[in-house]
């Protein structure tokens, strides 16, 4: 294996075009109205900011908590999401609702451990999802580009076994990334 060769992580899903674009706009408005706040990571606030619903985690202590009632709009965006990536029976208890300016993005990192499958949706601007794993002459990495109204899904070895993050955008982009709790029901085969 050369360095740095491209190999997509096996378990990530993507779909194009699973809301369209009234809802696209709902969802955004929705976000606008929320009070969001920075992320804090090791002390220091990113420039992209954040609101949690349903469970809340806490990077700096790596504790879940509770937080709102994830509203209905959310809810059906992920609903619509999770069918167009064919996960049944599933129950994700926590949403990340996260606005992104120009300049900011994600380093790679593995969602924390408290939570099992993660199902995002992108939205107002294309991001490019990185993936790395390994290092030196060993290290793999993949890039996923993530369009307006899409969703992905991290399963298997693209959750457990890679890290990921968004490169840094050029224009305003918010997501909403779901996560279920570690112990819930998996994905059901077929």
């Amino acid at each position: 294996m050369m360095r740095g060769e491209l190999v997509r992580p096996a378990g990530l899903r993507l779909r194009l075009d699973v809301i369209d674009a009234a809802r696209e706009r709902a969802l955004v408005q929705a976000i606008s109205r929320l009070a969001l706040e920075p992320m804090v990571i090791h002390d220091n606030p990113s420039r992209r900011q954040v609101a949690h619903f349903g469970v809340s985690y806490a990077a700096t202590t790596r504790t879940t908590g509770a937080a709102p009632v994830i509203p209905a709009a959310f809810v059906e965006a992920v609903a619509l999401a999770a069918a167009a990536l064919a996960i049944d029976d599933i129950s994700f208890e926590e949403l990340l609702v996260t606005d992104y300016p120009p300049g900011s993005g994600i380093g790679r990192h593995r969602d924390a451990p408290a939570f099992g499958l993660v199902l995002g949706i992108s939205l107002l601007s294309p991001c490019t999802l990185q993936f790395e794993r390994g290092s030196g002459v060993a290290r793999q990495v993949w890039e996923q580009l993530l369009p307006p109204r899409s969703a992905y899904l991290l399963t298997g070895e693209s959750r457990w076994e890679w890290r990921h993050g968004i490169r840094s955008v050029t224009r305003r982009r918010m997501s909403l990334t779901a996560r279920e709790l570690r112990g819930r029901p998996s994905l059901r085969s077929g």
